[in-house]
């Protein structure tokens, strides 16, 4: 693992935003503030930076928001700790979701992206728990939004309902492997305002309908065949 070994004024100008970066929505969101406590109070702690090269340019590891507030201060420097390696797209979304988790709360589909990233990179749950510090509910809720139908991902990058609704209404349109796509949205719509005992009955009433029908069509299709031989 990379190791901090040194701190300096680095010029803004020789600093990069990487792809390791975890906040990719609502990356403005409170900068005017934050920049105001700058003002008032200087830099509280350094940004992390890592090498590129040996022409003297760096990647922002961990601080790209004080580094945004300090361009709209119109400073031309910030304090900055300097790792002794450049790190991995791996590495720098394990060290920047773990500051950004400790500063303040994620946008949820940034969460998602990085956990879903991390799993398919460890391939373990597990190990995304243990690199990031979330628990294993909220890792395993994260990355089952992939196994989301299109239209509940839009309605959660829309914010119209969360992740664990669009989660809980999808399991009660599904059976056997397929889902309802129409009924999925509905039950995520209705879900929405519940609370989890409500939408888990929903889910068990739902499944045990499904479930029934699917016998009813099961035995209906056998008499059918059993018929057309005879």
């Amino acid at each position: 693992m990379a190791a901090i070994v040194g701190f300096r004024e680095i010029p803004l100008e020789q600093l990069t935003i990487g792809l390791g970066q975890v906040r990719m929505r609502d990356v403005n969101k409170g900068i005017g503030e934050l920049a105001d406590s700058i003002r008032q109070v200087g830099l509280l702690e350094p940004i992390v930076v890592s090498p590129i090269d040996e022409s003297e340019t760096y990647e922002i590891i961990t601080g790209q928001r004080r580094f945004l507030a300090h361009k709209r201060l119109g400073e031309e420097t910030i304090w900055s700790a300097i790792l002794d390696e450049h790190v991995d797209e791996l590495t720098a979304k394990v060290l920047s979701v773990t500051e950004n988790l400790v500063r303040r709360d994620l946008h949820s589909r940034d969460l998602i992206d990085v956990c879903t990233y991390l799993y398919r990179q460890y391939g373990s749950m597990k190990d995304v728990c243990d690199e990031t510090g979330l628990s294993y509910d909220k890792v395993r809720k994260y990355v089952k939004y992939d196994q989301l139908v299109p239209e509940l991902k839009e309605k959660v990058d829309s914010g119209d309902v969360k992740l664990t609704t669009a989660l809980k209404a999808q399991q009660a349109a599904t059976v056997g492997g397929d889902t309802d796509t129409i009924e999925a949205v509905q039950f995520a719509t209705e879900m929405e305002p519940m609370s989890g005992a409500q939408r888990q009955k929903i889910v068990k009433d739902e499944r045990r309908i499904r479930r029934a029908r699917l016998m009813t069509l099961s035995r209906m299709q056998s008499r059918a065949a059993r018929s057309l031989r005879s």
